[in-house]
C-alpha cells in the first residue's frame, strides 16, 4: 500500500474526492471524504469549494461564488457586500490605507500559514 501524501509515514487507504490525495486515516475527514489539506482550505462560507482568495474585509477565506468583484485585484465575500455595500467597502478600504501601516503580503501570508498548521490534524 502506498504511504500518505501528508505525512508519508502510514498507509494511504483512503482517497481525497476533491484533489485525489492519498491519505491516511488520521489525515482523512470520512464524513466529507477530503484529506486534511483539503479541508483547511476550503471556503469558509460555503464550505465546499476551495478557497480562491480572502475577504478584504473581514478575512476569511472564500471562493469565488462566494465572493464579489470590486477591483480586478480585490474581492471581498458576500456577505461583508450585502452588510456595508460597494461605497461602504470602499470608504473601510480607503481608512485602512490611511491609519494602518501596510504589512507586506508575504508576511500576511506566513501568519495566516502558521494559524492553519495549529490544526486539530
Amino acid at each position: 500500500m502506498m504511504g500518505c501524501e501528508i505525512c508519508g509515514a502510514s498507509d494511504a487507504p483512503h482517497t481525497c474526492s476533491l484533489c485525489g490525495r492519498k491519505v491516511c486515516s488520521k489525515h482523512y475527514d470520512e464524513s466529507r471524504k477530503l484529506c486534511a489539506v483539503c479541508v483547511q482550505a476550503l471556503c469558509e462560507i460555503c464550505g465546499e469549494k476551495l478557497s480562491t482568495t480572502y475577504c478584504q474585509i473581514c478575512g476569511r477565506y472564500i471562493c469565488t461564488d462566494c465572493s464579489v468583484q470590486i477591483t480586478p485585484a480585490l474581492r471581498v465575500c458576500k456577505e461583508c457586500y450585502e452588510r456595508y455595500g460597494y461605497s461602504g467597502i470602499t470608504r473601510i478600504l480607503e481608512q485602512r490605507r490611511q491609519t494602518v501601516p501596510r504589512t507586506p503580503p508575504l508576511k500576511i501570508l506566513a501568519q495566516r500559514i502558521a494559524e492553519r498548521h495549529r490544526s486539530p490534524y
